[in-house]
């Protein structure tokens, strides 16, 4: 049965203690053993076993038909002992997080005490004197009789991930999951040697460990008998006051420019995924927006980017774009869209129209936001300040479903005066409505009419009600007005306010801020919530006015108050969203300056009742003068956990930086912490602009040290001569600063570095480099492009100034043949003991065939490669373009000699461009690889390029074949170009198999599949992992994600690495390696587009 959220649980754990007088010398030995039943009732507590125990069985727990049994053998009398691992309690129940609230004993207990901890070869210091956890990392909970209750401070187990009889999964930072691993014999699950410690475990809801270990101590036993009793367990869910919102999930400071000032949220991309878009009026003197992408395909492992995946800037000098954002979907196609305001926008800056406003429209897609819709302020009468844009709402006036935009104009002015104006342009499929269909204009001067602006369904109907508020209106007093959608003669809102409300006194300010507030009663009617900052010497006030079918109550159904003087509470307020998973909508209010501007926000929870509770969390910010709470934002429910989530802005934080913090519901939702790190990047040179450094990236250990070093190659460098680069590896700072060792191609034009691989030619103890240059001319002057490929010995001292090895492509015709230009180990194909190179050269021709493409093996010995080639296959037809890429196939055959894969442009008789992939087996006979391929297949589709990248993927199922994955980038579905896809074959004893065991398909125009990278087996679960790049993903930001391996193909992991910028082409080069040689693995990832093509390189640490 599942468990209900806020149940209180109860474990029963039955002990009994059998105590048999035994015959030996003066001692009466001891003969304990532990057994217990959990009511299936609560089955969401599971328990797992540890293998560190002396018992013949391995371990302590044993299950005998659901009834679990810990036998803790004999001891003589006055003896001790302590089971530090006696077993572990698991929270599988997703949501909920469990408290561990106390531990009873019933009979026997006199001679035991009980422990919770942490790490799992520790014992709980105070038990006995052995090696010892440090406080905190322990809680005793029963001693020598007496229960010692933890209701307040016990342990909390952070939310399960579900249970199945077929896994028991746990977990220490809530996003790498480990699954316990099930013995048959003793019906038990026991803990995975890669995961023993719970080190994240807290007690509140910071906590990140759902799994707790339980240590049981006897000691001091006096005396044989029976000690049957029983143990029971106490647990309880934690409310949503005690772990709702308690600590951000995600930050982001800004670089300046009050970043944070304004927060919106949508699926920009279309990837069913919530965006969050950040407005920093001040940035850069224009004011700029940031776009920060959620990231994962599994929902409950959402997360935001940490690096802005778009960001845009206002035109003009203090125009401060970006005051307001907004996300809709204004043309129904499926994309929120990016709707920002330039409130102090001037034409040209110069009088008569300063600071007329301006609102941008940015249609999102698949690629991301392009601009699509701008409209300025008509330009005051009198005043030429309108400020257009102050304010923005959205919501469907029309009820034609399709969203439509709502723009406060606070200071429009006519000639008697400023009065304020707000504007309805209306959504439709082909955009947003250049014209307004719908204008109110302030009643009284100097109102500031339109300062704030909300839309509401109020009355249940089919059409959404706009909001505005006026705070100057009667000499500050201030004054709120609802406007009730529908048909007026076509028209979708009146002439006149259905309702209006004002303030209580002069200077309250009422109507600076509001907001609908969603249901918060459950009566089926949305609610609105006013602020009135000034209230009562700036306390401030907040009102909820209750939704009905004529409308808005009267008079408020609920208020709140600031605490002190200068807090202004209710400067800003906004819904929640329903952040407890109770069905009703929730409530946030901003007090930007409370305790001298600190800032602080509070929440109350709905409540059928009394419409909202008394305030169940408030946080303030981190110093003063943050302006923590002036935005604040319901996100919705974005990581899928049925709990909604918040974000909340300190524009001003550390001196006008900026930051943003999100909040998830129910206390959980993103780890705080990254899955991976940024711990190196290097921008390409200056005098290289557009050298597009890291176009080819590796990781290869050059000079033997134990480091994996890091070689970039920037073929554009220097009029496309092409430069590589060598940084080496180092403890502590992974990479040094500058690199080690250049090398720049002969002639302008050859792109020296276009491709790179890593081989060990002469089997000594380092590793060397093969460098392409496809666009290789024989002289500055001379135009046919030949091609050549270089070969650097690696040695003690790094690798060699000159090249060991040098070949060019044929020049028995005029044609290009671009050799060189994809270069790869093969691996040992003829098992000699020395790596042999392949060199891919797509442009060969011959009497026979034009462009039909050829590819070439060069064995390895103890004085470097063989001048000539010992194998060549050739492309089947014209313009086939054989060799476009090369790479180690592995061995699939497992006879222990590597095969290789070649790839075709065109396959004979399919579509232009479709793509072919050969894979040739390696012999211990000349010519070393088989003269006909063992296996090839094509691409369906034209344009899909399939084998425009493709690697060994290690032995993904572990069955002791290795296997092989191939990227068609181009691949397009039915909704996008480019999507990309890749595929993954299985070895076998035969060689690859004919069908793929596993396919992905990109979202949008991903580019999925280049490239595509064998990674090793970067989680330890046995299987080899794979890394896939998508370049093209929003708009070439580009991002990289990592695949598990698994018996039946690859899982998409919780670990993304994108891009900083649209263009940068982000991950279009993947290396693996360890560059620190601490053991954990090291992605280097290249963006040669980053920014304007000057190229940057990122190393990032696995988890």
């Amino acid at each position: 049965m599942k468990m209900k959220h806020k149940s209180a649980i109860c474990v029963v754990l039955l002990l009994i203690l059998a105590f048999t007088s035994l015959q030996a010398t003066q001692y009466a030995n001891i003969s304990s053993q532990y057994t217990f039943s959990i009511d299936t009732q609560y089955s969401s507590i599971q328990l797992m076993a540890s293998d560190k125990s002396g018992m013949s069985s391995g371990y302590l727990l044993e299950n005998d038909n659901g009834v679990y049994k810990i036998d803790l053998g004999k001891w003589a009398k006055g003896a001790s002992k302590v089971y530090t691992a006696a077993f572990a309690i698991v929270n599988t129940e997703k949501n909920v997080y469990l408290r561990i609230t106390e531990i009873e004993v019933t009979g026997g207990g006199e001679h035991l005490t009980i422990a919770l901890h942490k790490h799992r070869d520790l014992h709980a210091s105070g038990i006995l004197n052995v090696e010892s956890e440090n406080e905190g990392d322990y809680m005793i909970y029963y001693s020598g009789g007496t229960s010692i209750p933890h209701s307040d401070d016990g342990f909390v187990l952070y939310k399960g991930n579900g249970y199945q009889s077929d896994y028991l999964r746990y977990t220490r930072d809530s996003v790498t999951w480990r699954s316990a691993t099930y013995d048959s014999e003793l019906n038990v699950w026991v803990v995975n040697e890669n995961l023993v410690d719970a080190d994240t475990l807290t007690n509140d809801a910071d906590t990140l460990s759902n799994f707790v270990w339980v240590e049981v101590c006897l000691s001091n036993l006096d005396k044989s008998g029976d000690y049957s009793g029983s143990i029971i367990i106490h647990a309880k869910s934690l409310s949503a006051a005690e772990i709702s919102l308690l600590s951000p999930s995600w930050t982001k400071i800004g670089e300046g420019g009050d970043f944070g000032y304004s927060i919106a949220s949508g699926d920009v991309n279309g990837d069913g995924l919530k965006d969050v878009v950040v407005g920093a009026w001040g940035c850069e003197g224009r004011g700029k927006v940031f776009l920060f992408l959620g990231e994962s395909e599994e929902r409950s492992l959402y997360r935001l980017s940490e690096t802005p995946a778009w960001e845009v800037s206002g035109g003009e000098d203090w125009e401060r774009f970006g005051w307001s954002v907004a996300c809709a979907d204004l043309n129904n196609d499926g994309y929120d869209d990016i709707i920002v305001g330039s409130s102090y926008y001037r034409e040209g800056g110069e009088p008569p129209h300063w600071y007329l406003g301006r609102v941008q429209v940015y249609y999102g897609s698949s690629w991301g936001p392009s601009w699509g819709w701008e409209r300025d302020g008509d330009g005051s009468i009198a005043w030429g300040v309108d400020n257009f844009g102050y304010s923005l709402a959205t919501g469907d006036i029309n009820g034609d479903g399709i969203d439509d935009l709502v723009v406060g104009e606070p200071y429009y002015g006519e000639t008697e005066g400023v009065k304020g104006k707000v504007s309805l342009f209306l959504g439709n499929e082909n955009g947003l409505d250049w014209d307004p269909i719908w204008t109110a204009i302030g009643g009284s001067y100097d109102s500031c009419f339109g300062i704030s602006v909300a839309c509401a369904n109020v009355n249940n109907d089919d059409y959404d009600d706009v909001i505005i508020g006026a705070k100057n209106w009667d000499s500050n007093k201030g004054k709120a007005y609802m406007y009730l959608g529908g048909n007026y003669d076509g028209i979708p809102l009146p002439g006149e306010a259905s309702w209006s409300v004002s303030g209580e006194s002069a200077g309250d300010y009422f109507g600076n801020s509001v907001a609908c507030a969603g249901d918060v009663n459950s009566d089926g009617y949305e609610d609105v919530i006013i602020g009135a900052y000034g209230f009562s010497s700036a306390k401030g006030k907040v009102y909820l006015y209750a939704g009905n079918s004529g409308g808005l109550s009267g008079t408020a159904v609920w208020t709140a108050s600031g605490d002190s003087l200068n807090d202004w509470f209710g400067y800003s307020v906004s819904s929640a969203g329903d952040v407890n998973g109770d069905g009703l909508k929730d409530v946030l209010i901003g007090a930007y300056g409370y305790s001298s501007f600190q800032g602080q926000v509070k929440l109350y929870l709905g409540n059928e009742g009394s419409y909202l509770q008394p305030t169940a969390w408030s946080k303030s910010g981190e110093e003063t003068d943050d302006y923590y709470g002036l935005a604040i934002t319901p996100l919705g429910d974005i990581d899928g956990d049925n709990y909604d989530d918040i974000m909340i802005g300190a524009p001003n934080y550390d001196w006008g930086k900026g930051k943003v913090y999100k909040y998830a519901g129910n206390g959980y939702g993103l780890a705080e912490d990254a899955d991976w790190t940024a711990s190196w990047s290097s921008i390409g040179e200056e005098n290289g602009m557009k050298s597009e450094f890291g176009y080819s990236v590796l990781l290869a250990d050059v000079n033997g040290d134990g480091f994996d070093d890091a070689i970039i190659g920037a073929p554009k460098y220097d009029l496309e001569r092409g430069k590589v680069y060598v940084v080496l590896g180092m403890p502590d700072i992974k990479l040094a600063g500058k690199p080690s060792w250049v090398a720049i191609g002969e002639v302008e034009g050859s792109q020296f570095g276009y491709s790179i691989a890593i081989a060990n030619v002469n089997n000594d103890e380092f590793d060397d480099i093969i460098i392409g240059a496809p666009n290789y001319r024989d002289g500055d002057w001379a135009t046919q492009k030949i091609g050549k490929a270089y070969l650097y010995l690696g040695s003690g001292t790094g690798l060699s100034t000159e090249p060991a090895w040098t070949k060019v492509g044929d020049t028995s015709d005029p044609n290009d043949h671009y050799f060189g230009y994809s270069v790869a180990c093969a691996g040992d194909v003829n098992n000699d003991g020395y790596d042999d190179v392949i060199v891919g050269e797509p442009g060969y021709s011959d009497a026979e065939y034009t462009q039909r493409g050829r590819a070439s093996l060069f064995l390895g010995s103890s004085s470097g490669l063989y001048t000539d080639a010992s194998w060549q296959a050739l492309g089947e037809d014209t313009d086939h373009r054989f060799g476009v890429y090369v790479a180690s196939a592995g061995d699939v055959n497992c006879d222990n000699r590597d095969d290789v894969m070649i790839s075709a442009m065109c396959g004979i008789g399919a579509p232009y461009q479709t793509g072919k992939v050969y894979v040739y087996h390696g012999s211990s006979s000349s010519p070393y690889l088989s003269t006909v391929a063992d296996w090839s297949k094509s691409g369906d589709t034209e344009n899909m390029q399939f084998g425009l990248a493709m690697s060994c993927a290690g032995d993904v199922n572990n069955d002791g074949y290795d296997d092989i994955i191939i990227g068609a980038p181009a691949y397009d579905d039915v909704y996008d170009e480019d999507v990309g896809k890749v595929y993954l074959y299985f070895g076998s004893a035969s060689g690859v198999s004919g069908d793929p065991a596993w396919t992905e398909t990109g979202l949008g125009s991903y580019l999925l599949g280049y490239p595509v990278v064998g990674a090793g087996d970067l989680n330890s679960d046995g299987y080899d992992d794979v890394i896939i790049g998508a370049p093209g993903y929003m708009a070439l930001t580009g991002k990289v994600i990592i695949y598990y391996g698994s018996t039946t193909g690859l899982t998409v992991a919780p670990i993304r690495m994108i891009g900083e910028m649209i263009w940068s082409v982000f991950g279009v080069s993947i290396s693996v390696g360890d560059v620190d040689n601490d053991g954990n693995i090291e992605v280097l990832v290249g963006a040669p587009g980053y920014p304007s093509n000057t190229g940057k390189v990122y190393l990032y640490t696995i988890p």
